[in-house]
């Protein structure tokens, strides 16, 4: 029986024991989780831990047990490239059954002494790869659309990244950049648009470049898909972010390849359904094409932009796909995968049109690969690889130079931007008040703005009365309504400012700003305007020394420019204020727009222009448009009024302003909006101080509703009259305007005033001005000018601007001297009004000699007779303006120099018994005949570079005091300074009286030479006036005068009028007899090679192809000069001049023309059908560095359609 229990016991075991396996065989079997092989990014990597990264991450694998586990493999290093001088990138290959995502969270939590940063997205900037021993040129390469960074140019098979693993091996002195971004499509919360991703791109290449201290190198951008469309849109913002001022991605790119980007859109109608209510949807049906294949508005903007914007600038070569892809579909797990019908995903047309260049001049490439696979090549023998890398090739070694030279044309481009702007250039739009709130709106829908916008070559005049709010309404048509004609509208402005900068109120300031605008955005449209400037800049010197702007060549430059931008974008100009330029410069401005708009060609984009001003001055005959701001603005100034009033409701409240106070204001402003604002701060004034609601309604009544009565009403009320006059004085007569600081510090000097700290000095100025400073205004300038001041100062009108600078003049004196301790020394005061005062105490004191006291009250701000002032003056003189500036220096000497005639008569007058001198001249007198008996005010003293008062004199042209000196009898008439000049001498370019003056005394040499051995005579003839030409008769006249005398270079008086351009003078020596046509100086040059005037031509004894000492003609120098079109074509009219003369160099006429950018003369030497050209091909162009790209090109063109294959002797 026990038998049978154990039986049955071991029985029921074995049958427990097989039912758990045949259940555990019954359950389906798992999967394991399949290994696969990923990319990831290490970040952090000390420099010099680069060469034992593999060992390093293979140890941190292993000494966590979760890590071994995870990868079982060995890591694989793939590339290590520095990202900075102080760590590096690695990409890395790992196998693990882990997802990426996984695996990189698992490393980095794996203890480790080692701080690596592990990630697989790859955003941002990823260095690939850098050349150790020098690195030329970046690639940046921008994936597409959905990709993983380094998966999107993975070959699947291989394993291989081109990039990476091919092109180094391929092309040196290189770095590799790859740039990934987030453009995930499924679940996405993002409202990034392609102008965002364009926009980040920009700045993270940029920031990565300049802390790599990269940011000149050369740039070969590689776009797939979406990521080219990233790169122009990123190559637009930053020239219209940086324009021209900075070594930006723009101007640092040379090269692009695009692969398969949609630049027409995108064939992939499954993405709308994809993104279908999603934040991204907009993003992308910007991308896609539309039912009829057309491309989005966004993509057209682009295309036109980028073209318009770097037409010829950019080396592009294009790829695009042959074999159709496949389309996203739903899966069954409701996901996406690309298992959808095939289709070409962008067309052969859209990938390729690019607009940089024409369609002939395409460089563009198939392959035979899908959308995805244009960029994954297999093998360095891969057929599309060795395509793409022969081209790359080629890129990389034309970038070196070119780019290289376009910076060099950069530094000349923000050159000549720096020659046009000018100091205050854009500052009167930030001093105009900006709109109140829910005012100008109705602008937009006037009949007649609807018309301008509307009209091809459109007119439109903002006209209004003085205040009415022309300025206010232009700044918001600037700012609110600049796309007028669509997106691409170009802007341009200008404010005019009366009140302002001499420039802000002249055309050739409006030209310069407007040039200056335009040479930011579209270099290339002013090639003629950057090769005059570096003409002059080589061939003069830098702009403001010895040249400067004039008017014609810079409405010449506009007039060419305007034309190129039309054939692109619409373009508006908006002109504030033409008024406030005079009426002959607004009609001169007028008459050009409409010269300008009859050469418009009929082709071109829209252009308008808006003008605002006043309705007086009439300017008739104007036509266009009109908007009258008066019969408009009512509502604007009910709104205005209304809401300021209603700010104090505790103290008007809106009964009283419905009882008539509210309408009373608005009535009488008869759409003077500034008349408006001044009574509501008026009426706010009067409520806080409790007056009455019929007495603020007396007031308004009782307040003119013009202008200037009503300021008249307002500075009378004043209760410190002196203050607001001195105030007044400084911000209607400084030049240029003083900042706020300086008038801070200007106030306190001859006025009881004392020093008023920051904060309460603009209450002050509102304070002492009855709030008409506040509102900086013409029309407030205007009436104080007319009437104001001379009712403030109580003179006469006509004293009134004399007796402001005076007083102007001595308070810069006084500032100056303040600024010097007793020794001399400069005291550490506050600055802001130091340069001012230096600059402008000369300009103020000249125009306030004429005022009753000046010389008195002059003469005790520098404390004379005491010398330490007057030291401590030429001390600040010499160290913030003058460096050059004598110090020791009279105070004679001072006046002299500076042109102070009032002054240097008072100071030289040794008498004064005129019984009619009121007092204050009589006690003038006094003082200066007590000078001149002590010895203080000594009539011959020398400065420290020998000069006297008198040579200042003459120079100055000051006939009064140069014979108050010479009677004195105490003045040397014939003295010499340490150049060994006489002030006859200094006589040539001012008034020949004083010339005659010298001769007629009988005591000086009028044939002296100075150290130089020039002589008076070489002196006049140097420089063409019409006094220089009488005083040279003068002293022809007065005999013993050696016409062709030759100063140590052996340069004659011909020599010198012919280089002047002095024909009178040249006509006066070759007709008289005297001077040698063809003299030779020690260089070799006649006076035909310094400038073929007329009269030597015609005289027919100048030897038009004589030779120097370097074997240059006439014809060769004239060619070489900036300004030598008119001489060149007088020297070819004569039909003698060898035009392909060869100097000691080999270099010809065409040469020098060429050297120096006289674009004009290259075009006039070829004109003429007589040059010859051997391998002056190839010298002219490299030499032609200050041409634009594009007069290069036309040189070439010319030079080539020439050339006959003669040899050169150029070496």
């Amino acid at each position: 029986m026990e038998i049978d229990v154990k039986l049955l016991m071991t029985l029921v075991t074995i049958v427990i024991i097989a039912w758990g396996l045949i259940g555990h065989l019954r359950q389906p079997s798992r999967k394991q989780p399949r290994s696969k092989t990923w990319t990831l990014r290490v970040d952090d990597i000390p420099t010099n831990e680069s060469g034992v990264l593999a060992v390093n991450l293979q140890t941190i694998i292993d000494q966590d047990q979760a890590s071994k586990d995870a990868v079982p493999t060995p890591i694989c290093c793939n590339s290590i490239t520095p990202r900075d001088g102080r760590s590096s990138c690695a990409t890395v290959s790992i196998t693990s059954a882990l997802s990426a995502e996984d695996l990189c969270i698992l490393l980095e939590k794996a203890p480790s002494k080692h701080s690596y940063t592990f990630s697989c997205t790859f955003d941002g900037i990823t260095p690939l790869y850098e050349d150790p021993s020098r690195v030329d040129v970046d690639i940046i390469v921008i994936p597409g659309l959905g990709c993983n960074a380094i998966g999107s140019w993975r070959n699947s098979k291989t394993n291989k990244i081109w990039l990476r693993d091919f092109l180094p091996q391929d092309l040196s002195n290189i770095r590799v950049l790859l740039y990934g971004y987030d453009t995930t499509l499924p679940g996405s919360h993002s409202k990034k648009s392609i102008a965002d991703l364009g926009n980040a791109l920009m700045e993270t290449v940029t920031a990565f470049r300049s802390k790599t201290q990269a940011l000149s190198r050369p740039i070969i951008f590689i776009g797939h898909d979406l990521g080219g469309l990233l790169i122009k849109e990123a190559l637009l913002l930053s020239r219209r972010k940086f324009g021209e001022t900075k070594p930006t991605i723009s101007r640092a790119t040379f090269g692009i390849l695009f692969f398969g980007v949609p630049n027409h859109g995108l064939r992939n109608e499954q993405l709308r359904t994809l993104v279908d209510g999603q934040p991204n949807e907009a993003f992308i049906n910007d991308l896609l094409v539309d039912d009829d294949s057309e491309a989005s508005d966004f993509l057209k903007r682009l295309t036109a932009q980028f073209a318009g914007s770097f037409q010829g600038y950019y080396h592009i070569v294009t790829f695009y796909e042959r074999l159709l892809s496949p389309t996203l579909e739903p899966n069954k797990t409701g996901g996406w995968s690309k298992t959808g019908g095939r289709c070409l995903m962008v067309t052969e047309q859209s990938a390729t049109s690019t607009g940089i260049v024409a369609t002939a001049g395409e460089d563009k490439i198939p392959i035979n690969a899908d959308h995805s696979g244009l960029v994954k090549f297999s093998s360095r023998t891969d057929v599309g690889y060795l395509v793409v890398q022969e081209r790359l090739r080629q890129l990389v070694e034309e970038t070196k130079q070119k780019v290289s030279q376009r910076f060099a044309e950069s530094e000349t481009h923000q050159a000549c931007l720096r020659s046009l702007a000018y100091e205050a250039m854009d500052s009167r739009l930030d001093t105009i008040h900006k709109e109140s709130d829910g005012t100008c709106e109705w602008l937009s829908s006037h009949e007649n703005f609807v018309k301008w916008r509307e009209q091809r070559r459109g007119l439109l005049w903002i006209t209004g009365k003085p205040g009415s709010g022309k300025s206010t309404i232009l700044k918001y048509a600037l700012k609110r309504l600049s796309k007028v004609y669509g997106p691409e509208t170009q802007v341009f402005s200008f404010f005019f400012h009366a009140r302002g900068h001499e420039l802000q109120k002249s055309l050739i300031g409006f030209f310069r700003s407007i040039l200056h605008q335009i040479l930011q955005r579209f270099p290339g449209s002013l090639n003629d305007l950057v090769d005059t400037f570096n003409t002059k800049r080589m061939s003069i010197s830098e702009p403001g020394k010895n040249w400067h702007w004039h008017l014609q060549p810079l409405q010449e430059f506009l007039r060419l420019g305007l034309p190129k931008i039309l054939t692109r974008f619409p373009v508006v100009f908006f002109i504030d204020a033409l008024d406030e330029c005079g009426q002959r410069l607004a009609l001169d401005l007028i008459e050009y727009f409409q010269r300008v708009l009859q050469c418009l060609p009929s082709k071109g984009r829209q252009f308008g222009i808006c003008f605002s001003r006043r309705h007086y001055p009439i300017i008739p005959g104007i036509g266009g448009l009109e908007v009258v701001l008066e019969k408009e603005n009512h509502k604007d100034i009910c709104l205005f009024v209304r809401r300021r009033l209603l700010i104090s409701n505790d103290l008007i409240s809106t009964d009283n302003l419905n009882d008539g106070l509210f309408a009373l204001i608005v009535g009488r402003a008869r759409g003077v909006f500034l008349w408006a604002m001044l009574v509501v701060s008026e009426i706010s004034r009067m409520a806080i101080e409790g007056e009455s609601m019929a007495t603020m309604k007396a007031e308004i009544a009782r307040i003119p509703s013009y202008l200037n009565p009503f300021y008249e009403e307002l500075f009378k009320s004043s209760k410190n009259h002196p203050a607001m006059l001195n105030l007044i004085q400084w911000l209607c007569f400084s030049e240029p305007p003083l900042s706020m600081s300086q008038l801070q510090w200007a106030l306190v000097y001859l006025a009881s005033e004392n020093f008023i700290s920051s904060d309460r000095f603009e209450k002050r100025i509102k304070t002492l001005s009855c709030g008409l400073v506040e509102f900086i205004h013409q029309s407030v300038k205007e009436f104080f000018l007319d009437q104001g001041l001379a009712l403030l100062a109580k003179r006469e009108p006509n004293e009134v601007a004399a007796a402001a600078h005076s007083r102007m003049s001595l308070v810069c004196v006084q500032y100056l001297n303040i600024c010097c301790n007793d020794r001399g020394e400069r005291r550490p005061l506050p600055p802001p009004l130091r340069q001012y005062a230096a600059r402008n105490w000369s300009f103020h004191a000249i125009l306030g000699q004429n005022a009753r006291d000046f010389p008195k009250e002059f003469l005790d701000t520098i404390q004379w007779p005491n010398e330490g002032p007057l030291q401590n003056l030429l001390v600040l003189l010499r160290s913030s303006v003058f460096q050059h500036f004598p110090l020791d220096t009279s105070l004679m000497h001072l006046v002299a120099r500076f042109d102070l005639h009032k002054l240097c008569l008072f100071l030289a007058s040794p008498t004064c018994g005129d019984a009619e001198l009121d007092p204050s001249e009589k006690s003038n007198c006094q003082v200066a005949r007590l000078l001149l008996d002590t010895g203080r005010a000594e009539a011959d003293s020398r400065d420290d570079t020998g000069r006297s008062p008198l040579s200042w004199t003459a120079e100055n042209g000051q006939l009064e005091v140069a014979r108050l000196l010479l009677d004195t009898g105490r003045v040397e008439p014939d003295s010499r300074d340490d150049t060994g000049r006489s002030p006859l001498s200094y006589v040539k370019g001012r008034s020949p009286e004083v010339a005659q003056l010298f001769i007629d005394t009988g005591q000086v040499d009028v044939d002296s030479r100075d150290n130089t051995g020039r002589t008076p005579f070489s002196w006049a003839a140097q420089k063409f006036t019409s006094s220089n030409i009488e005083v040279a008769t003068l002293l022809l006249n007065a005999g013993n005068v050696e016409v062709d005398s030759r100063y140590d270079a052996g340069r004659t008086p011909l020599s010198w009028a012919a280089s002047s351009a002095a024909e009178g003078l040249a006509g006066l020596l070759l007709n008289a007899g005297r001077a040698e046509a063809d003299s030779r100086d020690d260089a070799g040059r006649t006076p035909l090679s310094w400038n073929p005037v007329e009269m030597l031509l015609n005289t027919g004894r100048a030897d038009v192809n004589s030779r120097d000492n370097n074997g240059r003609t006439p014809l060769s120098w004239a060619a070489g000069s900036p300004k030598s079109l008119f001489t060149v074509s007088m020297l070819l009219n004569t039909g003698r001049v060898d035009i392909n003369s060869r100097d000691d160099n080999g270099r010809t006429p065409l040469w020098w023309a060429a050297q120096h950018g006289s674009w004009l003369v290259v075009e006039k030497l070829f004109n003429s059908g007589q040059v010859r050209i051997g391998s002056e091909l190839q010298a002219c162009v490299p030499v032609a560095v200050r041409f634009s790209k594009a007069r290069r090109e036309e040189l070439l063109k010319m030079l080539s359609a020439e050339c006959k294959g003669e040899s050169s002797g150029y070496g």
